[in-house]
């Protein structure tokens, strides 16, 4: 560890705490961005399965459709704070729909109000851009981690027979052509 830290560079020391604040900065901005979007945003805090049944589609393959039952707390625009409830059908296979979890944050259509001052809608869709972000940071740090130790070489070549790519994994010094 020590021989490491022997040869980390202070250049290399503001890089990387300049980048762990722009990771932390926007992970943070990410998961509070709601008063951002128009369309309104609801935070699921409860979930029901309220029924499952078996089907069987043209081609004879089995599987269950679920009904599940959600309680959401809205989180931008007018109702902000406002309890929503939803309704979602999903598959066991998950093809075209997936189960929401408590958590999971949802793009909604506000369909109707209750007399309770609670809202009646429908799920337009996940909220997927902590997910996104998430993976672009992995893709920055591995790329950070690998960089170092190996180089890409992109080698065009052309004949009259075909044209092609060459790629070459390793350190530049290691490449005779």
């Amino acid at each position: 560890m020590r021989t490491l830290l022997k040869k980390i560079n202070k250049k290399q020391i503001i890089l990387y705490s300049i980048l762990a604040l722009c990771f932390l900065i926007s992970i943070i901005f990410v998961y509070n961005n709601e008063s951002f979007y128009k369309s309104p945003i609801a935070e699921v805090i409860n979930t029901k399965l309220i029924d499952s049944e078996k089907m069987v589609d043209v081609n004879e393959n089995e599987d269950h459709l679920y009904t599940q039952e959600l309680v959401a707390e809205i989180k931008n625009g007018d109702e902000k704070g406002k309890r929503i409830h939803l309704t979602n059908e999903y598959s066991k296979s998950g093809a075209y729909d997936q189960e929401y979890h408590v958590g999971n944050e949802l793009f909604v259509y506000i369909d109707k109000a209750t007399e309770n001052g609670e809202f009646v809608g429908t799920i337009k869709d996940l909220k997927r851009d902590q997910y996104l972000l998430i993976i672009g940071w992995i893709f920055i740090f591995i790329l950070l981690i690998v960089w170092p130790k190996a180089r890409v070489i992109f080698h065009y070549k052309s004949s009259r027979k075909c044209d092609y790519i060459i790629l070459r994994f390793g350190h530049l010094s290691e490449f005779i052509w």
